[in-house]
């Protein structure tokens, strides 16, 4: 219910970046996650045997919108919206931005998120126009150190804030060379209103046309999209570059629509990646079952829903009887 709710009533949720991890996603934090991500980041200073500080450090925790008004606090959360990382941007001043909250849950440990997550926030940090990333730590978070130090964070002489730290260190953005991951996919849900969406699907009905010739016109009167309530959009640096959409085809079933990736985008994952997402979001909303139409003269299709475990299926509703048409299922 909880993450029926989220995905409905808040709409920063619909904004989700793609980690090198399945199932794992970066979203913005929102208001209700509050105790949970005090919870995991009390879990790992525990771990390490350092304390929490409510009335100091940890503050922050406790009153997120005025930290950080800006917005530029992070989680990363499973599949079922359980948060498993968080890392937050904090502004000391117009040139200077300090680094906190960067924590993960066991389970996401040496898995490389560590390295995309600071280049993720290196990302924004030089996005937001600061010319520099300070941060505070502690000796006995070796992993972190090794991390920072590899980004090129060096340490500064004088006393931390934290009464759990005890080092400073701090890395010249404007200077260093921090473009170690430059491309970080973003997920947009949506419906058939969206722009972007609109646009993807003419590009995907041009291509379209050219591979089915004579037949374009009637596959094209069953894939009108205005009455399309479930898709997404997939960004990268902010600018479209694949879709899909799914539509009611019963009480069980959702109908998988309108896939298709820029094609200076193809052989990236991103479809499987969109694929994928479909499927979460109908599953979610109760379908049990994913069919799909496509056509012979598709192979890269074909072979994209094969690889994720599509199986052939008889031609259903409109498709029957069309030589052309290939119909796949497969059950959430």
């Amino acid at each position: 219910f909880r993450i029926f709710v989220r995905m409905y009533l808040y709409p920063d949720y619909m904004q989700k970046y793609l980690t090198p991890v399945q199932g794992i996603f970066l979203r913005k934090l929102l208001l209700a996650d509050a105790d949970e991500v005090r919870n995991l980041i009390f879990s790992v200073l525990e771990e390490y045997n350092l304390h929490p500080e409510p009335g100091a450090t940890d503050a922050d925790l406790y009153e997120v919108t005025r930290f950080y008004p800006d917005g530029r606090f992070w989680v990363m959360v499973d599949e079922s919206d359980n948060i498993k990382g968080s890392a937050a941007l904090y502004k000391m001043d117009s040139n200077t931005a300090e680094l906190r909250k960067m924590y993960f849950h066991p389970s996401l440990r040496n898995q490389g998120l560590g390295r995309w997550l600071m280049s993720f926030i290196l990302h924004e940090a030089v996005k937001a126009g600061y010319k520099t990333v300070c941060l505070e730590t502690a000796t006995v978070l070796r992993e972190a150190r090794k991390l920072y130090t590899g980004f090129g964070f060096v340490e500064q002489p004088g006393d931390c804030h934290s009464a759990r730290c005890d080092l400073k260190m701090s890395l010249d953005i404007a200077t260093q060379n921090t473009e170690v991951i430059k491309h970080f996919p973003e997920v947009r849900w949506t419906d058939s209103g969206d722009e972007d969406f609109r646009e993807l699907v003419c590009r995907l009905d041009q291509e379209l046309a050219v591979r089915d010739g004579d037949e374009h016109a009637f596959y094209h009167q069953y894939n009108k999209i205005d009455q399309i309530k479930n898709a997404l959009v997939l960004l990268v640096d902010g600018r479209p570059v694949a879709c899909g959409a799914f539509k009611p085809y019963d009480d069980t079933t959702a109908e998988v629509k309108r896939m298709y990736v820029l094609p200076e985008h193809r052989q990236k994952g991103y479809a499987a990646r969109v694929l994928c997402l479909l499927e979460l979001w109908a599953a979610r909303l109760g379908y049990g079952r994913c069919i799909l139409e496509t056509g012979k003269r598709q192979p890269e299709a074909i072979a994209l829903y094969r690889k994720n475990n599509y199986q052939l299926m008889k031609n259903f509703g409109q498709y029957e009887g069309i030589d052309n048409s290939v119909c796949f299922e497969k059950i959430l």
